[in-house]
């Protein structure tokens, strides 16, 4: 009942445009809530109760204590408030994997992987009828590419070559140099398990992708994300403890970057200056060494997507995206054993 919960939870944040909508946030925060009373209610009432990792446990309630500390004194509640509150469910699927055994985590693997089937379908049908770059249900391009890099290697383990395939399809059609920039580097990384073609193959994709990147210094885009991670720098040094509140950096950026209306935007397009700027560098600290402690001695299969996306979100925002975030979270918690 617990895979099927968080399964469903995560796969239908990739299905509702990221979970990015309002409305869409609330209906999968709703059911989790609901979800989460049955079971436990369920678990008692069987007089077994499994207990989550306790370390585990202590650093996501940490994390999501600063997170409502952050939201609770924003200048702008409105904002803040409802973006505590997604995060604060992605934080809450760390403990709630550590009590899966082997099924259960195959059984929330297998609903990930009806999602990417879902996501490439609709990508295939958007590119038939003339979207050049289809984003699937995403607010755009960057968000799938994210999402992409957290579904190739669950497609990969379960020998789901067709889905893996059609990924890399749609992060081609994606067009994101930051996201093949991540999946190159990763690849690089993890030559010694992903074997010496695929670590090739990594090495000309990151070439080509810095040159691509070269090749833009001096456009609007590359431009435009210097002044926002200028901007978010400031905020994260007017505010170093708490920052100014979650999901507020778009309301923060005109006093801290004095923009032109097209420079304006929601993301700083780098995940860990937007963290520090809206939750402060305590809790940046703390999201690294959990990240660090989780992941390091993962094996390279599972360790792989995260770091993958965690290089993506070093030039651009895929994890600020709810639905992406919740992902991030259960591939993250995924290799812990």
């Amino acid at each position: 009942m617990l895979a099927g919960l968080v399964g469903t939870i995560v796969a239908s944040g990739l299905l509702l445009r990221g979970a990015w909508d309002l409305w869409a946030q609330s209906m999968v925060l709703l059911g989790l809530l609901a979800a989460s009373a049955v079971w436990l209610c369920v678990r008692l009432a069987s007089g077994w109760l499994p207990r989550p990792d306790s370390k585990l446990l202590l650093w996501a309630a940490a994390l999501a204590a600063l997170s409502a500390l952050s939201a609770w004194a924003s200048p702008v509640p409105a904002y803040s408030r409802p973006a505590w509150a997604a995060a604060a469910a992605g934080l809450t699927l760390f403990p709630f994997i550590s009590v899966l055994d082997s099924e259960g985590r195959s059984r929330v693997e297998r609903f990930l992987r009806a999602a990417g089937w879902m996501l490439v379908l609709l990508a295939v049908y958007q590119r038939l009828h003339g979207d050049i770059r289809p984003a699937a249900t995403f607010l755009n391009q960057n968000a799938f590419a994210g999402a992409i890099l957290l579904l190739l290697p669950i497609a990969a383990r379960a020998d789901d070559w067709a889905l893996a395939g059609g990924l890399l399809l749609c992060l081609w059609w994606a067009r994101s140099v930051g996201a093949w920039l991540g999946l190159a580097v990763a690849l690089i990384l993890h030559r010694r398990a992903v074997g010496p073609v695929a670590f090739w193959l990594g090495s000309v994709a990151g070439f080509i992708g810095l040159v691509a990147a070269y090749a833009k210094l001096q456009s609007p885009e590359i431009l435009h994300r210097v002044e926002w991670w200028k901007a978010a720098w400031r905020m994260a040094a007017e505010a170093p403890w708490l920052g100014l509140g979650p999901g507020s950096y778009a309301y923060a950026l005109p006093a801290h970057a004095p923009v032109k209306p097209e420079l304006s935007s929601l993301f700083a397009h780098q995940h860990f200056l937007e963290t520090a700027a809206e939750r402060g560098w305590p809790y940046v600290l703390l999201w690294i060494a959990g990240l660090t402690v989780m992941l390091k001695p993962a094996p390279a299969a599972r360790r792989f997507g995260p770091v993958a996306a965690l290089i993506h979100g070093l030039v651009d925002y895929a994890i600020s995206v709810p639905g992406v975030f919740w992902l991030f979270c259960v591939s993250t918690a995924l290799a812990v054993p």
